[in-house]
Protein backbone atom coordinates (compact mmCIF):
# COMPACT_ATOMS: atom_id res chain seq x y z
CA UNK A 1 0.00 0.00 0.00
CA UNK A 2 1.46 3.01 -1.00
CA UNK A 3 1.04 6.30 1.17
CA UNK A 4 0.66 9.92 -0.01
CA UNK A 5 1.13 13.45 1.82
CA UNK A 6 2.26 12.40 5.06
CA UNK A 7 1.43 15.08 7.69
CA UNK A 8 3.13 14.74 11.02
CA UNK A 9 1.31 15.80 14.49
CA UNK A 10 2.17 15.76 17.83
CA UNK A 11 3.06 12.27 18.83
CA UNK A 12 0.39 10.65 16.41
CA UNK A 13 1.52 9.81 12.54
CA UNK A 14 -1.25 11.20 10.61
CA UNK A 15 -0.85 9.26 7.34
CA UNK A 16 -3.62 11.07 4.42
CA UNK A 17 -5.32 8.72 2.63
CA UNK A 18 -3.72 5.58 0.28
CA UNK A 19 -4.08 4.72 -3.08
CA UNK A 20 -7.09 2.99 -3.89
CA UNK A 21 -9.04 4.23 -0.63
CA UNK A 22 -11.50 7.04 -0.21
CA UNK A 23 -10.59 10.21 -0.23
CA UNK A 24 -11.91 11.68 2.88
CA UNK A 25 -10.37 8.87 5.00
CA UNK A 26 -7.15 9.56 7.42
CA UNK A 27 -5.47 7.02 9.06
CA UNK A 28 -4.32 7.73 12.61
CA UNK A 29 -1.57 5.61 13.66
CA UNK A 30 -0.07 6.13 17.13
CA UNK A 31 3.81 5.94 17.80
CA UNK A 32 4.98 2.74 20.14
CA UNK A 33 7.32 5.31 21.99
CA UNK A 34 6.46 9.04 21.24
CA UNK A 35 9.84 9.40 22.43
CA UNK A 36 11.59 7.13 20.21
CA UNK A 37 9.45 8.81 17.16
CA UNK A 38 9.38 5.57 15.91
CA UNK A 39 5.37 4.56 14.17
CA UNK A 40 3.89 0.91 14.25
CA UNK A 41 5.02 1.13 10.83
CA UNK A 42 8.32 1.87 11.92
CA UNK A 43 8.32 4.99 9.82
CA UNK A 44 11.14 7.12 11.44
CA UNK A 45 10.89 11.06 12.10
CA UNK A 46 13.98 12.44 13.56
CA UNK A 47 12.70 16.39 14.62
CA UNK A 48 15.83 18.71 14.00
CA UNK A 49 18.13 20.51 17.18
CA UNK A 50 16.75 23.71 18.52
CA UNK A 51 17.93 26.83 17.34
CA UNK A 52 19.05 30.09 19.46
CA UNK A 53 18.71 33.50 17.82
CA UNK A 54 18.97 35.42 20.97
CA UNK A 55 19.34 36.04 25.06
CA UNK A 56 16.97 39.02 27.08
CA UNK A 57 18.68 39.42 28.87
CA UNK A 58 22.13 38.41 27.85
CA UNK A 59 23.66 39.08 31.23
CA UNK A 60 23.01 38.55 35.01
CA UNK A 61 24.78 38.51 37.96
CA UNK A 62 27.08 35.55 39.16
CA UNK A 63 24.69 34.81 42.01
CA UNK A 64 21.78 33.71 39.40
CA UNK A 65 18.32 34.57 39.66
CA UNK A 66 18.05 36.42 36.21
CA UNK A 67 14.65 35.59 34.33
CA UNK A 68 15.95 34.77 30.56
CA UNK A 69 14.26 34.83 27.62
CA UNK A 70 15.43 32.36 25.25
CA UNK A 71 14.48 33.25 21.18
CA UNK A 72 14.81 30.83 18.43
CA UNK A 73 12.84 27.73 17.17
CA UNK A 74 12.48 24.35 17.53
CA UNK A 75 12.17 25.61 21.60
CA UNK A 76 8.76 23.89 22.68
CA UNK A 77 9.09 20.27 24.70
CA UNK A 78 12.78 20.82 26.57
CA UNK A 79 14.54 18.55 28.67
CA UNK A 80 17.51 20.62 29.76
CA UNK A 81 19.06 24.31 29.74
CA UNK A 82 22.53 25.14 30.38
CA UNK A 83 24.01 27.47 31.09
CA UNK A 84 27.49 26.62 30.38
CA UNK A 85 27.76 23.28 32.36
CA UNK A 86 25.18 24.14 34.95
CA UNK A 87 21.45 23.16 34.44
CA UNK A 88 18.88 26.26 34.82
CA UNK A 89 15.22 26.35 35.90
CA UNK A 90 12.91 26.26 33.07
CA UNK A 91 9.74 28.42 33.12
CA UNK A 92 7.83 27.49 29.99
CA UNK A 93 8.75 26.62 26.47
CA UNK A 94 6.61 27.53 23.14
CA UNK A 95 7.88 26.78 19.71
CA UNK A 96 10.25 30.10 19.49
CA UNK A 97 10.56 30.98 22.68
CA UNK A 98 11.78 29.83 26.45
CA UNK A 99 12.03 31.47 29.81
CA UNK A 100 14.68 29.88 31.95
CA UNK A 101 15.99 31.26 35.63
CA UNK A 102 19.70 31.57 35.18
CA UNK A 103 21.75 29.54 37.61
CA UNK A 104 24.58 30.60 39.85
CA UNK A 105 27.90 30.67 37.85
CA UNK A 106 31.35 32.51 37.24
CA UNK A 107 32.06 35.83 36.08
CA UNK A 108 33.07 35.56 32.21
CA UNK A 109 30.94 34.86 28.90
CA UNK A 110 29.13 31.26 28.84
CA UNK A 111 27.56 29.24 25.99
CA UNK A 112 23.59 28.96 26.49
CA UNK A 113 22.28 25.64 25.44
CA UNK A 114 18.78 24.03 24.68
CA UNK A 115 18.62 20.41 24.84
CA UNK A 116 15.32 18.67 23.50
CA UNK A 117 14.14 15.13 21.79
CA UNK A 118 16.36 16.51 18.06
CA UNK A 119 19.31 17.21 19.91
CA UNK A 120 21.45 20.12 22.05
CA UNK A 121 21.75 23.45 20.21
CA UNK A 122 24.78 24.26 18.43
CA UNK A 123 26.94 27.44 20.26
CA UNK A 124 27.35 30.65 18.66
CA UNK A 125 27.91 34.25 19.67
CA UNK A 126 24.03 34.49 19.69
CA UNK A 127 23.16 32.15 22.93
CA UNK A 128 26.72 33.84 25.13
CA UNK A 129 25.59 35.15 28.67
CA UNK A 130 28.00 36.77 30.51
CA UNK A 131 27.83 36.29 34.17
CA UNK A 132 28.83 39.79 36.52
CA UNK A 133 28.64 43.54 34.88
CA UNK A 134 26.76 44.41 31.84
CA UNK A 135 28.92 43.81 28.87
CA UNK A 136 30.35 46.59 27.76
CA UNK A 137 28.92 47.65 24.11
CA UNK A 138 32.15 48.08 21.25
CA UNK A 139 32.63 51.47 20.23
CA UNK A 140 31.10 52.26 16.98
CA UNK A 141 31.82 53.66 13.38
CA UNK A 142 29.35 56.83 14.83
CA UNK A 143 30.94 57.05 18.16
CA UNK A 144 34.83 56.51 17.22
CA UNK A 145 33.37 59.51 14.45
CA UNK A 146 32.13 61.77 16.85
CA UNK A 147 34.95 61.23 19.60
CA UNK A 148 37.53 62.36 16.19
CA UNK A 149 35.58 65.53 15.68
CA UNK A 150 35.08 66.69 18.56
CA UNK A 151 38.87 66.14 19.43
CA UNK A 152 39.80 68.12 15.76
CA UNK A 153 37.15 71.03 17.34
CA UNK A 154 39.30 70.66 20.80
CA UNK A 155 42.74 71.21 18.92
CA UNK A 156 41.33 73.80 16.60
CA UNK A 157 39.91 76.20 19.19
CA UNK A 158 43.10 75.84 21.35
CA UNK A 159 45.37 76.71 18.10
CA UNK A 160 43.08 79.79 18.05
CA UNK A 161 43.17 80.62 21.24
CA UNK A 162 47.12 80.53 21.48
CA UNK A 163 47.52 82.88 18.02
CA UNK A 164 45.30 85.75 19.36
Amino acid sequence: MKLHNVIFAAAMFVFAAPLLARADTIYELPTADPADQTSELGVQYDPPAPIIFALSPNWGPVAGGTTVTIMGAELENVWAVRFGAIAATIISDTYTQLVATSPAGFPGIVDVTVQTVGGTSATSAADHFTYGSAPVPEPSTLALLGIGAVSLLAYAWRKQTRTA
